[in-house]
């Protein structure tokens, strides 16, 4: 990395969202570094509630501002989308070693004409050809940038675009604008949202001269899954862990903790992570399942032990007929941690608890594994798709980070091992957050490492 000039830069940034934990901590770092920061989003994806605490939170920060993004519309954007989405399946047809759930989910959202089209004999197999996707990639290039969108750039005059997250479905602000600046030759920087954006979603249509990834395994990911020059990766850590690092403190004591949700403190707390509905519709019966285990198990500890339900926003009422004895649900509505209230209440959770237990909620088990809680995969065969057979959650598993258990037998004597202080794993989930969360280090933020990169790019790429 070379020496960054003391020069202010205008920064452009180009989101699909204006969600806090998504990007609050990269906004921060820039506006404590006096450069002036013009902030387009997409309407259309982004919650009102989130963006107003977003901006609360930079308050301090008058050189931050905010506009809605300017769009493609029309025809073009409708084209254009449907060549973007085929493309994005073409990538699960050709690349080796995917899921073939998200292949599959891949091709329900194409159109019924297409989805017929692609079950005939040798009609997927066309398009995966070279011929095929010259023929996709060359619309693309083809198809100019918006006007408008070109007009509102060179209004602002950016010294850098930074994009993301590029790859996900019916995404257009931040692909158009990066479709703008690259036409326009302004430097530009794009950044990988979650661990899993490279295999699970989308294809990026419009690359950025620099991406930024979590890491080693991510920058790979980039090259292999979405056929991105190595040279242009750089590692800079997960932003979206940033106030994990930050916030590893409880804010209450146990007795408080259990006071205000109506617990025993004297009995163990396991943690339930709820699962988005399309990637488990109602994981009810789960919990309901291992509360039996534990009140059969024999064992009065396991049986006193309480499940608290932290439900996936969206999907929480799944779990409302089976909340009662040793069951709470906290939060009762499904939110994400965009406060600093709600995230005090999700760490507090987590730390007062002896264990977390996943279906297929892999977002929610890396922060309690940085929160140093041993994690527990309940395997089941109706979830089997979005578990043993996704990369990103076979990362978990091959670093060892994960306690795996396959039948609610299996899942007491692990819980009694970790009630008893026994916890053979922590050394590992240790060395995955150091090798996919924190690869540089845990002593600065991965948003100060992205900013780095941000000036550096603005600087020096041409």
């Amino acid at each position: 990395m070379q020496t960054i000039p003391s020069k202010k830069l205008k920064i452009l940034f180009a989101l699909r969202d204006a969600e806090p934990f998504h990007y609050k901590h990269i906004l921060l770092v820039c506006g404590r570094r006096g450069h002036h920061v013009r902030m387009v989003y997409d309407k259309q994806w982004t919650n009102q509630d989130e963006f107003a605490r977003l901006k609360e939170s930079l308050v301090d920060f008058p050189d931050i501002e905010y506009c809605v993004a300017k769009q493609r519309t029309g025809f073009s954007r409708l084209f254009l989308f449907y060549v973007r989405e085929l493309l994005s399946f073409r990538r699960y047809a050709i690349v080796k070693g995917q899921s073939l759930y998200y292949k599959d989910r891949w091709r329900g959202y194409l159109p019924k004409t297409i989805q017929y089209l692609l079950s005939l004999p040798g009609v997927e197999g066309l398009l995966g050809t070279g011929v095929a996707g010259m023929f996709l990639k060359s619309i693309e290039r083809i198809m100019p940038p918006v006007n408008e969108i070109c007009d509102d750039i060179r209004s602002y005059k950016p010294d850098v675009l930074f994009a993301s997250p590029l790859d996900l479905r019916f995404s257009s602000a931040e692909v158009e604008y990066l479709k703008a600046a690259a036409r326009m030759e302004i430097p530009s920087v794009g950044s990988i949202l979650t661990w899993d954006n490279m295999t699970t979603k989308g294809l990026m249509h419009i690359f950025p001269d620099r991406l930024l990834a979590w890491n080693e395994v991510q920058k790979e990911e980039a090259v292999v899954f979405q056929f991105f020059p190595r040279e242009r990766i750089r590692i800079t850590g997960a932003t979206l862990f940033d106030d994990w690092i930050i916030h590893l403190t409880p804010s209450t004591t146990r007795a408080e903790f259990c006071s205000m949700h109506g617990l025993q403190r004297e009995d163990p707390i396991v943690l339930y992570l709820g699962s988005s509905a399309n990637m488990a519709t109602n994981e009810s019966w789960v919990v309901s399942e291992l509360r039996e285990a534990l009140d059969r198990s024999g064992d009065s500890k396991l049986a006193r032990t309480q499940i608290i339900i932290r439900p996936h926003p969206g999907n929480n009422h799944i779990y409302d007929k089976i909340a009662g004895t040793n069951i709470a649900i906290i939060p009762k509505i499904g939110r994400l941690r965009v406060t600093e209230e709600e995230l005090k209440l999700f760490y507090d959770t987590v730390y007062h608890s002896v264990a977390a237990i996943e279906g297929a909620n892999t977002t929610a088990i890396i922060e309690s594994i940085i929160a140093g809680k041993p994690a527990i995969a309940f395997i089941t065969e109706e979830y089997k798709k979005t578990q043993m057979e996704t990369k990103h959650f076979n990362q978990l598993v091959n670093e060892e980070a994960l306690y795996l258990a396959h039948s609610p037998d299996e899942f007491i004597r692990i819980l009694g091992d970790m009630i008893n202080d026994h916890d053979e794993k922590k050394e590992k989930r240790n060395a995955f957050v150091k090798k996919y969360i924190r690869p540089l280090g845990m002593d600065r933020l991965a948003a100060e490492h992205i900013a780095d990169e941000i000036e550096d790019v603005a600087f020096y790429q041409k």
